[in-house]
Order: structure tokens, then sequence, then C-alpha cells
């Protein structure tokens, strides 16, 4: 969705091999270089609970002051009345469920 707007991605588990970078310090490294120069971040937020990499990576955005759109199209739920951890929530721009409303936060965060 994202290349598709035009936008630069950048995904650990997928540029760490590119990069042919495979201790954890180096992945650590430029995962936090990625976070520190990128504009937005989208979380994928799917599974009974959030994966802990990516809450991490959530935790150290919002403290850099970056906007982050969560995206979960799981149905199952954190607890009885929350879709996920609210720690996490709090630290969203949009949580959306669908790719529509994906796409919809992107533009309007980027001004696309």
């Amino acid at each position: 969705m994202c290349e598709s707007l035009n936008l630069k991605t950048f995904w650990s588990w997928r540029d760490a091999e590119r990069f042919k970078i495979h201790t954890g310090e180096a992945v650590h490294s430029i995962n936090t270089d990625a976070l520190d120069n990128c504009d937005l971040v989208v979380a994928n937020l799917d599974g009974t609970d959030i994966d802990s990499g990516t809450a991490w990576e959530i935790g150290y955005a919002f403290a850099r002051g970056k906007p982050i759109i969560g995206l979960r199209t799981d149905f199952r739920t954190h607890t009885k009345d929350q879709k996920i951890n609210l720690a996490i929530e709090s630290c969203l721009k949009v949580l959306t469920s669908n790719l529509n409303g994906l796409r919809e936060a992107i533009l309007k965060i980027t001004k696309g």
C-alpha cells in the first residue's frame, strides 16, 4: 500500500536481509536509524497480542514524535473491552481495521 502511494518503505525483517545484516545489534541499529529518519510509521497490530518488536518500535517512534498508524484486521481482542493494549493505542494517531482506512490515514497525514 505504501509503495503504491510512492512512499519509501523500510521493513526491518525484509531490509535486514537486503543489507546483509545478521546480528541483533546491527538490525537494531539500522531499525532505529530508519525510525529516526522516517516521517510516518505504519504498524501491523494483528495477533492475539501485538508483536513485542512492533510494540518497541511504536514506543520508540512515539517518543521521537513520529505519527503512527495502527492497522488491526484481526478480529480477536486484547481483552473483552479492548481491541489492543491501551498503552499502544494511546501512541497511535489512527487505528484502522482495513486497507481503505489505512490509505485514507496515510494520505491525510502525508497530505498526499
